[in-house]
């Protein structure tokens, strides 16, 4: 009786063997996915993403640990980063379900304020195909930020780190500039840049009255940021954030940046007793500038209407309570005042930040994502004053723009119609950007001579210098003031191809995509005044 049970045990693992070869030989076909689920035909993965703050959390330690294995890489996140990543919906993951228990395929980590978002980490485990989980990741970053309507998204990669950098090289991104690194000498930083905005969008379908308010009034221009009261009064008084408090404050002071504050946070600091580690934070917290009541009706409907939808209707722990009511009424003067961002501690608000600017058109960010702002900023400033170099405007001569043109690689198209002597019913304006004498942009507006004709204007400017963003805000202003000199007015702009910089410009100036050209053409009307 031994000898058949023997036979069958052996048959029974000889089956289970040749199924299993049959398995890893043949090709698997998915017969469905859906919009949230890729699959990995080369690890036969069912590829999820997640991105909600529970499920997040029961992923914890295995990001901790992929983050660990990415070690000496700089971008390495602790274990309470991470979860305060988490619980701001700053991380992205994916997890492969094709298993009885779902294994982490990886994760990106971003972050950045209005309108332009940053990739601060992005790690991939090593059974995976790194190519396929990092344009998931992304992708689904960049629909994100759609729907918040972000301009950019950047990445600042290393070169000796494990981040699949040739990812970044693909044509959905534009490498900025390339520069050494102040810790390690022989590592080299790039920087990559991609127009999260999609592009052939009809005018009328990409309007949205907040978030084209909180654009064209903020971003670009002076950005406020207000800070909340425990903000406010934890970088006061606790001694461990005198660096940052100091940090924040002085860069507020000397124009960096702009933080406004309620009137009222000031009385209380005076009249507190607690210990103040600081003078001289002390002193420069009065002096922050304070926010205006503005309509007392106003405000109280708007921090009803803000506390009714962010509060109650998502039922936050201290809906219904003299903090919750105040804190709505703190983001209805900033809303009110136009400020780009409310600044707060609470982990809670951070997770509805796409519900603040969609319907209320002001962004959340933490304090640390404004230190990271203040640093980026003070940095540029720093770099800028180590290379000096003289800026200067003028009017460009016609063979300098074509020269320019064909230098840049410009298409003949727009070398055709803005390079070329302008007709007799034409007004042609241009003017150049240039540093230490040398053509880094170029702007050329074309206004026909007949009545309620529709002003053209391109700009070219040079993405790989440091000083892009001031020049291009520059002449796009410039050509702006220039074309609204007369009146209501409408205006094209014919943007070359590769230049992220001014397309999020363009857009943060209320300008939307031509459903017509695949270029970037962007139309406005509308009365603009000059100052």
């Amino acid at each position: 009786m031994k000898m058949p049970h023997k036979i069958f045990r052996l048959l029974k693992r000889i089956y289970e063997c040749w199924r299993y070869a049959i398995k890893i030989l043949l090709p698997t076909y998915p017969t469905s996915t859906s919009n949230t689920t890729k699959v990995d035909e080369r690890h036969m993965a069912k590829l999820t993403t997640v991105t909600e703050a529970r499920s997040l959390l029961e992923l914890l330690p295995d990001i901790r640990n992929l983050s660990e294995s990415e070690k000496p890489d700089p971008q390495f996140l602790h274990s309470n980063a991470i979860r305060t990543a988490i619980l701001k919906n700053n991380i992205v993951a994916l997890v492969d379900e094709a298993s009885h228990k779902p294994i982490l395929a990886g994760y990106v980590w971003w972050n950045g304020i209005f309108p332009k978002a940053r990739i601060q980490a992005i790690a991939i485990s090593k059974s995976f195909c790194r190519n396929e989980v990092s344009a998931t990741l992304i992708n689904d970053l960049v629909s994100y930020l759609q729907k918040l309507g972000f301009m950019t998204l950047q990445a600042n990669l290393a070169e000796d780190v494990s981040t699949p950098s040739h990812f970044y090289e693909q044509p959905d991104f534009y490498p900025l500039e390339s520069t050494d690194s102040d810790e390690n000498p022989k590592r080299r930083n790039s920087v990559y840049v991609r127009d999260v905005q999609p592009k052939n969008l009809d005018a009328d379908a990409s309007f949205h009255p907040a978030r084209l308010r909180i654009q064209t009034n903020s971003s670009v221009d002076h950005p406020i940021f207000v800070l909340d009261s425990s903000v406010y009064f934890d970088l006061v008084l606790l001694k461990h954030l005198a660096s940052e408090a100091r940090k924040l404050f002085s860069a507020s002071l000397n124009n960096i940046i702009r933080l406004a504050i309620d009137k009222e946070f000031v009385l209380k600091l005076q009249k507190s007793n607690f210990e103040r580690p600081d003078r001289s934070i002390f002193e420069m917290a009065q002096d922050l500038p304070r926010l205006t009541e503005g309509n007392s009706d106003e405000l109280n409907a708007l921090g009803d209407r803000i506390h009714n939808r962010l509060f109650v209707e998502q039922n936050l722990s201290n809906a219904n309570t003299q903090r919750s009511t105040s804190c709505s009424n703190l983001i209805a003067k900033a809303v009110l005042c136009r400020a780009l961002a409310f600044v707060t501690s609470n982990n809670e608000i951070l997770r509805y930040r796409e519900l603040l600017i969609n319907e209320f058109g002001i962004d959340v960010i933490s304090i640390d994502d404004l230190i990271q702002l203040v640093t980026d900023l003070e940095d540029r400033k720093s770099h800028r004053a180590q290379h000096v170099e003289k800026f200067t405007i003028s009017i460009p001569s016609q063979s300098e723009i074509s020269e320019y043109f064909a230098c840049n690689d410009v298409q003949k198209s727009i070398v055709r119609e803005f390079s070329n002597d302008s007709k007799d019913d034409i007004d042609r304006w241009s003017r150049c950007f240039r540093i230490n004498g040398k053509i880094c942009g170029v702007a050329v507006l074309l206004t026909p001579q007949k009545p309620n004709s529709v002003r053209r204007l391109t700009i070219y400017c040079d993405e790989n210098n440091l000083h892009k963003d001031l020049f291009a805000e520059h002449l796009l202003d410039l050509s702006l003031k220039e074309a609204s000199r007369n009146g209501v007015c409408s205006i094209e702009i014919e943007l070359p191809a590769n230049q992220p910089t001014l397309s999020a410009l363009a857009n943060s100036k209320g300008f939307n995509t031509s459903i017509v050209e695949p270029h970037y053409r962007k139309v406005a009307i509308g009365r603009l005044h000059c100052r």
